[in-house]
């Protein structure tokens, strides 16, 4: 092996660029693990200066293979090629500093980083690979030099910077995350869109305070009087949206269309997983989902909302009550649900009834929607939202009892049984009118609710005391969770 090692480092003075590439070649394989493997490594290092290109680019290959990390003629001769004329052989010798170079040596990183500047961009790209392969994330002299590159005027400089940070930043490093955030307002198309992808990139990894920095940079651009700038921001942030991200969601919502709409669905029912119960932030994202255009995002959100807030959360409260207005019957179904969940039980008084702002008025005005499920809705709903014996809620039970639809009327029974007090002569009055309903199941019911509420001193004889199992109280096409 010396003798054929020694043999190869002659060949390298060949007058024939073919005979030296050769040698360099077998110099490579036959030094890889052997004594002369110094020798062989200094002897291919001058061959990075050869005149021949060909026989550069050999040597750029070879070195990797057979030399020790940071050898310094090695390093020496990688960095006087990195001003080579040929841009193959400036990207090789960057390709080399990855195996050849100690890890996080600064001057090596700055020779990379002005790379960054090369008029090729192949060798740019190169140069992004090799900072990152050699420097640790959050390594100040790497840091230092890509963020001084983020103003270059060259587009391509700054483009290459952006990446680089998007990989190297530090998840606390808000300064240089949000500078790298904020390119997406740059003139360029490919730096803005880089800008997008590194909010994603830097997003996921951030800490909980760099986090909530670089999605109020990139918010504070979705205003942007440029439309492509404006694109970006809006892309960039709903991105972060379907991470989960509470802040990025509530940021961007008013700003996505239709064509949102399956990641924002997605990204909403994260929250709950994301976030604990009572989260502030979590909450008003969801609520912020209420204004979206499909009916399937707000439907999903209402789901979230329920799940995330406290019982008697006041802000979850009001955004649900707004709910109930919505154009799609589901959505309301959803909202009286969750407020039976959210909102605080027994808030009114029994005797005064209900005032004009309080989720019981709101819910109670629903008896009148034009969607029948969301009557039935209402009426399994308002034991939850008031205690036995509320006046307004009993009326307008009784009042539903006239309903046209007979799971109105069922509902409106099961309503009674759970709002009344045993004797209450006027809901007993009112039910015993419905044991002669053309409908069976209102019969059925009623007959069951009238043995339990009437005052067992007065109670008809011809009334059939039936048991709870043998009522149906299914009401058609309601959400499970109405009837759980």
């Amino acid at each position: 092996d010396a003798l054929a090692a020694v043999s190869a480092v002659m060949l390298l003075e060949d007058g024939e660029a073919a005979v030296r590439r050769a040698a360099i070649g077998a110099l490579a394989v036959v030094s890889a693990e052997g004594k002369s493997q110094s020798v062989a490594t200094s002897a291919i290092a001058v061959c990075l200066s050869d005149e021949d290109p060909g026989v550069r680019e050999a040597a750029g290959r070879a070195l990797p293979r057979i030399a020790q990390r940071g050898d310094e003629a090695v390093m020496t001769a990688l960095m006087a090629r990195l001003d080579d004329p040929m841009a193959t052989n400036r990207s090789a010798a960057l390709r080399a500093f990855v195996h050849c170079a100690e890890r996080n040596d600064e001057a090596v990183i700055v020779a990379i980083a002005a790379r960054l500047e090369d008029r090729i961009q192949d060798v740019r790209d190169t140069a992004v690979n090799a900072l990152v392969e050699i420097a640790d994330r959050g390594n100040d002299a790497v840091v230092a030099c890509l963020v001084g590159r983020l103003q270059h005027r060259l587009a391509g400089v700054r483009c290459c910077a952006v990446r680089a940070l998007a990989q190297l930043a530090a998840p606390s490093d808000m300064d240089a995350g949000t500078a790298a955030v904020a390119r997406i307002a740059d003139g360029d198309a490919k730096v803005r869109r880089a800008a997008e992808l590194a909010l994603l990139d830097l997003a996921t990894r951030a800490d909980p305070t760099c986090h909530a920095a670089l999605v109020r940079t990139a918010a504070a651009i979705i205003g942007h009087s440029s439309e492509e700038v404006h694109r970006a921001a809006v892309s960039g942030l709903a991105r972060v949206a379907g991470l989960g991200s509470a802040a990025a969601m509530s940021a961007v919502v008013e700003h996505l269309g239709r064509g949102w709409k399956e990641m924002l669905h997605t990204a909403v029912q994260k929250l709950p997983r994301l976030h604990r119960r009572g989260d502030v932030a979590a909450i008003s994202a969801a609520a912020a989902c209420f204004g979206h255009c499909s009916g399937e995002v707000r439907s999903a959100a209402v789901q979230v909302v329920a799940q995330l807030a406290e019982p008697g959360d006041e802000m979850a409260t009001e955004a649900l009550v707004r709910q109930l207005a919505d154009d799609q019957a589901i959505v309301r179904c959803g909202a009286l649900v969750a407020l039976s969940q959210v909102a605080k039980k027994g808030a009114d008084s029994p005797k005064s009834g209900s005032s004009e702002s309080s989720p019981t008025a709101a819910a109670l005005k629903r008896l009148r929607d034009g969607n029948a499920t969301v009557r039935c809705a209402t009426l399994v709903t308002l034991p939850r939202l008031v205690d036995r014996g509320h006046s307004d809620a009993i009326d307008a039970a009784i009042d539903s009892l006239q309903d046209d639809v007979a799971e109105v009327r069922r509902a409106a029974v099961r309503s009674l049984l759970e709002l009344a007090e045993r004797g209450d002569a006027r809901v007993v009055q009112a039910i015993a009118a419905r044991t002669k309903d053309h409908d069976n199941l209102v019969q059925n019911a009623a007959a069951y609710a009238l043995a339990r509420l009437e005052d067992r001193r007065n109670r008809s004889s011809s009334v059939i005391v039936g048991r709870k199992e043998d009522i149906d109280w299914r009401l058609p096409e309601l959400p499970s969770a109405v009837l759980t």
